[in-house]
This record gives structure tokens, sequence and C-alpha cells, in this order.
């Protein structure tokens, strides 16, 4: 009996196709980008949407660094629709550079926000639709550096902010997103957010009632609205604004300010003591 062997080479476009669909995106593209000119051709005629976020664990292998990417992201230009976890801030703005000319879609999420260390530059995304960004660290940079980069996305419809914003002097409401985002955006029609601000300088110039910052989110813009702010320990303070219905695919962080009456839709619920212990009738 002759042995014919086949290689990966020999299999028609169809097969290659079938076994990339059940392979990680990452895997896809660390293994067979750049191998040749044929597999290039037909990866980015393929990848228009692309999905690459963990399942579970927050840090897991599907998690994209962009240094180690040079010359693939340049063969991914028919992206339309992009969901990636992505190691630094430096790794976002390597996706916002010009490099995806097609995009309209982003939702990243940012293991570890720090100082950027690439000139952003000043040119506007006039392309991008929607933006969706998603963090769990404290973020020190906030107002330096991410507010930079969502003021250049003038053409955004939807917007979703999920993060943390530590070391702040002043806590985050509704004059803070119309003043530093939202006017920077004028065709926005949907802002869905879950924000935490961290202050540890108490002041009579900070030191504000909830009721303060409930009533910057009365204009009807931002809909039902959830606020509440937690004075503790010595000089330390954080709110909380989060708007409903709870929509975010995340675990919404909360308190004993928690009311279980107003959040049908939450799926995942992570509970902190940072001010009171949880009494037991919390759970009934």
């Amino acid at each position: 009996m002759n042995r014919s062997t086949v290689s990966l080479m020999d299999l028609p476009d169809e097969i290659l196709f079938t076994i990339w669909n059940k392979l990680n995106k990452l895997d896809v593209l660390y293994s067979f980008v750049d191998v040749n000119r044929r597999f290039n051709k037909l990866i980015v005629s393929n990848l228009v949407d692309f999905n690459c976020t963990p399942t579970n664990a927050w840090r897991q292998h599907a998690r994209l660094s962009m240094h180690d990417l040079p010359s693939t992201t340049y063969l991914l230009p028919n992206i339309i629709n992009l969901r990636i976890s992505v190691d630094t801030l430096d790794d976002c703005l390597y996706l916002l550079d010009g490099r995806l000319a097609c995009l309209r879609t982003l939702r990243v999420k940012i293991y570890n926000i720090q100082a950027f260390t690439i000139d952003i530059g000043s040119t506007t995304l006039t392309n991008l639709q929607s933006f969706s960004l998603i963090s769990i660290s404290n973020i020190e940079v906030y107002d330096t550096h991410v507010l930079p980069i969502l003021r250049r996305m003038i053409s955004l419809e939807q917007l979703m902010l999920y993060l943390t914003a530590f070391e702040r002097s002043t806590f985050i409401d509704g004059a803070h997103f119309e003043n530093e985002i939202l006017i920077h955006m004028p065709r926005l029609q949907r802002f869905i957010f879950d924000v935490f601000a961290h202050t540890n300088v108490i002041s009579e110039v900070n030191l504000r009632l909830n009721d303060d910052i409930q009533s910057t989110f009365l204009n009807g813009r931002y809909g039902r609205v959830v606020t509440y702010i937690e004075y503790y320990f010595e000089q330390n303070a954080r709110s909380h604004v989060y708007s409903l219905p709870y929509t975010i695919d995340e675990a919404l962080q909360t308190s004993n300010n928690f009311s279980r009456r107003l959040h049908p839709n939450v799926h995942r619920l992570l509970l902190s003591d940072v001010v009171l212990p949880f009494e037991h009738h919390f759970f009934f």
C-alpha cells in the first residue's frame, strides 16, 4: 500500500476555515499569519468580527499584547467588530492608531491601566462608532491618560465605561461626564457606565452628600442612575455611579447600599465591606 502524506498546505480553503473556526483566534494569529501569502490572504478575508476575550478567569491566555504582534495587526484591515482583552493601555492605543481602518465597534478589557509610553497624538477617531472600556484595576491615570483617549472619539454613538478611578481629588458625577467626556461626542445616543471614584483628601470642598451627586443626573440624558458615597477610614471616600437597567456583562461591585429591587438584570455580584460588614438579612 502506498502511503501519501498530506500537509496543511495541501488542504483546500474550506477545510482550513473549518479548522480555524475551532481554534482560539489568538492561536490562529500566532500560528498561521506570516506562514505564507495564501494564509495571510485567507485570514484577512475571514476576520471581520474578532472575539478574543477570556470566558472565565481575568488573567487567561486569551489576552493580547500588541508588542507580540508587530506585523499581524497590519494584516487585519477588514475587522469591523473587535472584542479583545489586552495587557496595557499601550496595547489599546495600538488598536486605535489607524491600522484597523474599518473598525467600527471596539470592546476592550485592559488588565492594567497605567501611564502609556507611546505618543497618542491628537488625531480624532472618526470611524469608531461604539467603544467599551472595561478594567478591574485601580486607575491612577484616569484624568491624565484615559480621558484624552475618550475625547478623540468624536463619532461615537455608544459608550460603555466599567472602571475605577483612583486617587482623585473629587468624585465623578453627571457634571463630570458632561463636561469632560460627552461634550466631545455630539453623536452619542447611549451611555452605559459603572464607575467608582476613590478620593483620599476629604475637605469641605469635596465633602458631598449622595443627593448632591444624584442631582447631577436629573436632566434626563442618563435615564435611571444609582449613586452613593461611602466615607471610610481617615480622609478617604469613594463614590459609585452606575446606569440602569444594568446591562454590563461584568460583575456589579457594591456594598450595603445595594438594592435588589432596582437590579433585575444583575447576574453577578461582587460584595465588599469597606465600611460596614454585611448582616445576615442582606442575603434574604
